[in-house]
């Protein structure tokens, strides 16, 4: 007879905001990025603030407000790790973890601790 398994639950780091406007968070947004300079501090406030689901309302309300896209303003005004986390940031989970997928099998050697650490923390989503 096998043994059961253990249920394990798990807690998202970044908690949904109860009071958060994806309005709000968006012109902030667009405020930073548009003229000389973009306030980094913004920035991360709002990527790390709120959970994914709200960083897609928040990119999508960007788009339908200023008919332009949050990724490809960040990519412009933004470059390097900090170009590429903000970026990460703001991909749906499942999209994310392809991609980390994708990146862990790519080249000569597979990176199979990504592979495992992704397949066996993932539940459905």
């Amino acid at each position: 007879m096998a043994a059961e398994l253990p249920t394990i639950t798990t807690r998202p780091t970044i908690v949904s905001q109860p009071n958060f406007n994806a309005e709000k968070a968006a012109t902030k947004l667009h405020r930073c990025l548009k003229g000389i300079g973009t306030d980094a501090r913004v920035i991360i406030d709002q990527l790390t603030n709120h959970s994914n689901q709200q960083r897609q309302e928040m990119k999508q309300k960007y788009q339908n407000m200023y008919g332009r896209s949050l990724t490809e303003d960040l990519k412009v005004e933004l470059g390097g790790h900090f170009e590429d986390v903000s970026l990460s940031l703001l991909q749906p989970l499942p999209e994310f973890l392809a991609d980390c997928l994708y990146l862990a099998g790519k080249g000569l050697k597979t990176d199979e601790k990504c592979v495992i650490q992704i397949l066996c923390s993932t539940s459905e989503m």
